[in-house]
């Protein structure tokens, strides 16, 4: 049984069960917590492999839901392309919960990106006072909207998963909310239902991705905003409850 935290799904370590990791039910919560470690480890002209980054909850799924909830909650999303050792395109989640920003080892390999340095990172989940300090190698990309748009460098600590996500379905959603109709979102996937999350982009990066805008409709509904990776939305949406 999952500890139902409400905390980023990369960094729960409670479990009910022995030798198991944790699925929280949100993964954009206040509730993370990432510090680093003021002693970073020296560089290394060898660097252990995109795949042999440390793994944190690796078959864990971050869902938001419940089954008196009265609806789904939509999540800040986006995709955006990547210009690393290789071009591509990857989910971004913003999550202001989280100190610092996070890359899957799977994208790190993709986008044939190599770390620059290694650094000692502590991470306490939400109730617990343990915190894990483990050394996690630190890649440099830089991130901009699909189609023109300005770049925005970041840095990101490789973990070997995120999470998944609820598909909202958001081309379905502009049709329910009349503010919502002329808004150009950034993540639109019609054929998923699950959406994974490849880079989490924390507080230390996340104002340089807000562009100030909002799309507001009556109190408790949705609220589009603007970043520079495109629209994204965020908040209660209408319908029938779920949980997992």
């Amino acid at each position: 049984m999952y500890c139902k935290g409400r905390h980023n799904v990369a960094i729960c370590t409670n479990r009910s069960t022995p030798n198991s990791v944790a699925t929280p039910n949100s993964v954009a919560t206040p509730n993370s917590v990432a510090t680093p470690s003021p002693n970073a480890v020296p560089d290394s002209e060898e660097f252990r492999p995109a795949n042999a980054a440390p793994k944190l909850n690796q078959d864990a799924a971050a869902y938001v839901g419940s089954a008196c909830s009265g609806g789904k909650v939509a999540l800040q999303t986006a995709v955006a392309n990547v210009n690393g050792m290789k071009e591509g395109r990857v989910r971004v989640l913003f999550d202001s919960g989280s100190h610092r920003s996070f890359i899957t080892a799977s994208a790190v390999e993709k986008l044939g990106l190599r770390p620059v340095r290694k650094e000692n990172l502590s991470i306490k989940a939400f109730g617990s006072n343990e915190a894990e300090s483990r050394v996690r190698e630190v890649v440099e990309l830089y991130l901009f909207p699909v189609g023109e748009g300005k770049e925005v460098k970041i840095s990101c600590f490789v973990v070997e998963s995120i999470g998944s996500i609820s598909n909202v379905h958001l081309e379905e959603v502009k049709q329910i909310y009349p503010h919502l109709n002329l808004v150009w979102f950034s993540d639109v996937c019609r054929n998923k239902e699950v959406l994974d999350i490849q880079i989490l982009i924390g507080s230390d990066y996340q104002w340089e991705f807000l562009e100030g805008e909002q799309i507001r409709g009556v109190p408790h509904e949705p609220v589009a905003i603007k970043t520079s990776l495109g629209w994204v939305l965020s908040g209660q949406l209408k319908g029938e409850s779920y949980s997992y």
